[in-house]
């Protein structure tokens, strides 16, 4: 990964009048954190932090799950009653609540409840919950 960075860094450097953007995207690993410290590869970066359990983080994977459930509602209408909305409220936020703004568990948890092997979505999501 530095190798590759080193690269982009020189090209940078070397044609700074070239329109192109690189995003680097990462967690904040420290030899990552290193590297981008040296005076060499500072001056050619800019580090911008996002920080994943941010509210707006949360809000945005509590967006994705429901958009999700909904997704699984429709896709399977003879298996979810029409009573109560499902799930309910205290579910989705309870597992918006345990993501911490990890899209990839919250993706995890519709895939796993919306298994077209099992064919039973409120089933699956119990045992999540």
């Amino acid at each position: 990964q530095c190798e590759i960075i080193k690269l982009i860094n020189t090209f940078v450097l070397e044609h700074p009048s070239v329109p192109l953007l690189w995003i680097i995207s990462s967690r904040p690993e420290s030899y990552l954190r290193a590297f981008f410290s040296r005076t060499d590869i500072h001056a050619a970066h800019w580090e911008v932090e996002v920080p994943i359990d941010s509210d707006e983080a949360c809000q945005d994977v509590e967006r994705y799950l429901r958009s999700g459930f909904e997704n699984i509602r429709q896709q399977y209408p003879y298996h979810i009653p029409l009573g109560p909305p499902w799930p309910c409220e205290a579910q989705i936020s309870m597992i918006a609540c345990s993501t911490l703004g990890h899209f990839a568990f919250a993706a995890t948890v519709t895939r796993f409840t919306e298994n077209p092997d099992i064919g039973d979505p409120i089933a699956q999501l119990e045992h999540i919950l």
